[in-house]
């Protein structure tokens, strides 16, 4: 199924549900009872079935108590190496597959793993972002431009009904700039929603574009990145954090800055090397547990990142406990010859499309780039040379590009032991 077809299906699927999702808009607008509540008999509800339902969890021989909390805090945390190490240990047995959906994670922090989430998952994750596109001041029916996203070339436009039928623009690889900068500007999003590099690379293309606001996510957002974004658009950056085995996790509150986490549906810990949670304020782990996935759960799942959870509240009297991320994703951006710099993503993207299981681009200085494949088992050297012809022709024969395959142990992974995509020795010498 190509990517349109696929959108066309999913959209079909999801709008069946808006139903659901605007009634949960409305709950979550008026609510009654305490966040707290709200957490203790979601954790139930999902603790309940899961350790009965799923084997890796029921595997741990553990009877729900009467406080949900002290039965979560008695599973040991889990990662995604292991999640693939056991996978159909990780499904429940009583999946209903026509209420099932699969993702598949970017691959940032290593070899991409496909995720199935059930339409409760994507009710509520569906009615936060209408809270928050509310909250923005922003339509529901707004429009909302993802730059650089499709795995197609060209532009393409859909609607998704289930988000309170926005209209979604977006575009892949560009090999006509001034086509897609004239598409831009006709569309007028009210929004365009990237990571923070894509979005200095849309700067660079398409000036003059003014949405409501630019929400980033993907990548740590940096003061200088935030500054520039919002002086070339006139408009206000809004960030987030959030991960394809929960969505998002915390978001940025459209009054102080804060990052409140989206507490209706995931619980947030932060616990040391052993898994043991840590005092608010103290840096560590982030590990969340996705309340409402049942048929593949994220319990006491590490995200990889690092980050603390804030002693206070937000000015705003929001009852969201908030997110202090110490270290985010950041993909980083190629160095030409010149000086100026390109998104790192836009080379990535188009290498993921040959046979390769994993890859990492590699700048040592401004002469030559470096990228570093796992070819897939089909990958033959025909299909490396197209690569490289490919990532030649990204970058205009601007900085001549190598492909070349990894030795064992090669891959530069983070201090957080992730996958990194991008390698630069420029930056980090």
């Amino acid at each position: 199924m190509g990517r349109r077809e696929g959108v066309a299906a999913d959209a079909v699927r999801q709008g069946r549900l808006f139903g659901r999702t605007y009634q949960a808009f409305l709950d979550y607008r008026e609510r009654n009872g305490s966040l707290r509540e709200w957490q203790c008999e979601r954790l139930s509800a999902l603790l309940g079935r899961v350790l009965l339902t799923v084997p890796a969890l029921r595997a741990h021989g553990l009877e729900l108590a009467e406080d949900p909390f002290e039965t979560l805090a008695r599973l040991p945390t889990v990662t995604k190496q292991q999640i693939r190490g056991d996978y159909r240990g990780h499904f429940a047995e009583d999946i209903d597959p026509a209420d099932c959906a699969s993702v598949v994670t970017s691959g940032t922090t290593g070899v991409p793993l496909k995720i199935v989430h059930n339409s409760e998952h994507f009710v509520h994750v569906n009615a936060l972002a209408l809270r928050r596109a509310f909250d923005y001041g922003l339509p529901l029916d707004r429009k909302v431009l993802r730059p650089f996203k499709s795995e197609a070339d060209e532009w393409f436009e859909y609607t998704v009904p289930s988000a309170g039928f926005l209209r979604f623009a977006e575009f892949g690889f560009v090999r006509d700039e001034a086509a897609i900068a004239r598409r831009c500007h006709e569309f007028a999003p009210d929004v365009v929603f990237t990571h923070p590099s894509r979005a200095l690379a849309l700067r660079d293309m398409v000036p003059g574009l003014r949405p409501r606001i630019v929400q980033t996510f993907g990548e740590q957002l940096t003061d200088a990145g935030r500054a520039a974004i919002e002086e070339h658009f006139q408009a206000p950056v809004r960030d987030c954090y959030g991960t394809n085995e929960a969505s998002t996790i915390a978001a940025q509150c459209p009054e102080f800055g804060s990052y409140h986490i989206e507490g209706e549906r995931v619980w947030v810990e932060i616990v040391d090397a052993d898994g043991a949670p840590l005092p608010d304020g103290v840096e560590g782990d982030i590990v969340v547990t996705n309340l409402f996935n049942t048929v593949m759960p994220f319990v006491r799942y590490r995200t990889g990142d690092v980050g603390a959870l804030s002693d206070e509240r937000c000015l705003c009297g929001r009852e969201q406990k908030l997110l202090r991320l110490i270290a985010g994703r950041q993909h980083g951006a190629i160095t030409l010859p010149d000086g100026t710099r390109t998104d790192v993503l836009r080379l990535v993207k188009l290498i993921e499309r040959f046979p390769v299981e994993r890859l990492q681009v590699v700048q040592a200085d401004t002469t030559e780039l470096t990228v570093l494949v796992d070819p897939a088992a089909s990958c033959t050297d025909e299909d490396l040379r197209r690569a490289t012809e490919a990532a030649n022709a990204a970058l205009h024969h601007r900085l001549p590009v190598r492909l070349r395959r990894a030795g064992a142990g090669e891959f530069t992974e983070s201090r957080a032991g992730k996958h990194l995509n991008f390698v630069s020795l420029l930056e980090n010498p």
